[in-house]
């Protein structure tokens, strides 16, 4: 009952003002009341590009203009990046994501100076948007968020990893909401990685996310990837040595994806695995020498693969043994090139490869 009351003083006053029962002081409040419940009131709404700073901007707590440099990291383009279709390419960079849904308010929407940049759009209320304060900065994404949990979370670090100094897998997720119909990532904004102290990293395709996006790579430092491509890895450089206990996919115009992991970011180490090439024949020996390793690393030899990169195949344990630097591969043993890693609980894996020859 008070509710109906309230708002019958509310469409009251007004009418006393044109009739002479108050004063001009009522009237000059009223107006200020009214306009305050404007300016509090979202009622436009439109969709614009956002680059990578301005979109994490809200996700991050930060203002875009304090994390700008952190993603003008280059990320060269390739064939592949026409399949993230929601994304703003040219040449060479993947600058930023496509049709951000926006909101503000009318005080915010009479302010702008220059309007050009958004598509506004008539008769439409978002629900997922991104909401456009007075000073220029977009906020958090207002979404819904599904919980999904992954049945294994593993991390390739270092010599083992390809595409980044560090590759997260999470297994058995349903990521299709990711996906068009045509299989482009349409649907894909981004993804945020949350350490155990908080803090929080904004991720991008190509540099972190791709078209497999349950596997997440970045990099803490100068990178090469296995294609020759520099990958940008300033809005990561602070991960090393934390723990990751959370990724969030940030999905278009559907729910989010969170997910728990609990993933120790190891060290970076100039720790190298010399490895001598042998000829092949039965039982061999191969000297392995671990150089720079930290004082408090503990290295154990953990794989031997037959061959390099993906299409490498583990050995079984009981095919090879390692004792002080000799590995000794068993029985006949044909020419090939073999991979071996060396992993610590601290600190990145290091590894090696050498040949068997004829």
């Amino acid at each position: 009952m008070s509710r109906f009351f309230n708002v019958l003083t509310y469409v009251v006053l007004p009418f006393s003002v044109l009739t002479g029962f108050a004063s001009c002081d009522d009237d000059d409040d009223n107006k200020k009341e009214e306009t305050k419940i404007v300016d509090n009131k979202l009622k436009y709404f439109a969709t614009t590009d956002m680059t990578w700073a301005e979109f994490y901007a809200g996700e991050l707590s930060k203002p875009s203009s304090s994390i700008v440099a952190e993603y003008d990291g280059v990320t060269a383009a390739t064939p592949k990046v026409l399949r993230f279709s929601g994304m703003i390419v040219d040449s060479t960079s993947c600058k930023g994501v496509k049709s951000v849904n926006v909101a503000m308010t009318e005080a915010v929407y009479n302010a702008l100076k220059d309007k050009s940049r958004f598509t506004f759009v008539k008769d439409t209320t978002f629900t997922e948007y991104k909401e456009l304060d007075k000073d220029g900065n977009f906020g958090k994404m207002v979404t819904k968020t599904a919980t999904q949990s992954a049945s294994s979370v593993s991390l390739t670090c270092s010599s083992d990893s390809r595409f980044a100094q560090y590759v997260i897998s999470l297994k058995d997720l349903d990521l299709s909401s990711l996906k068009d119909t045509t299989g482009k990532m349409a649907n894909l904004l981004g993804a945020v990685v949350t350490t155990s102290d908080g803090s929080k990293y904004g991720l991008t395709p190509l540099n972190n996310l791709w078209l497999n996006a349950s596997e997440i790579g970045f990099s803490v430092s100068a990178y090469t990837e296995v294609h020759g491509r520099d990958v940008a890895y300033e809005h990561t450089s602070t991960l090393e040595g934390k723990t990751i206990t959370n990724v969030t996919y940030l999905v278009k115009d559907a729910e989010d994806i969170s997910v728990d992991v609990n993933v120790f970011v190891k060290k970076q180490t100039s720790a190298t695995a010399s490895v001598s090439d042998v000829v092949s024949g039965s039982d061999l020996n191969i000297k392995i020498t671990l150089e720079n390793t930290p004082a408090d690393a503990n290295y154990t030899l953990t794989t031997v693969k037959v061959g390099t990169g993906k299409a490498a195949k583990a050995l079984e344990a009981s095919a090879y043994s390692f004792s002080n630097g000799i590995l000794t591969l068993k029985g006949d043993i044909a020419p090939n090139t073999y991979s071996i890693s060396f992993t610590d609980s601290k600190y990145a894996n290091i590894g090696g490869t050498f040949k068997v020859t004829e």
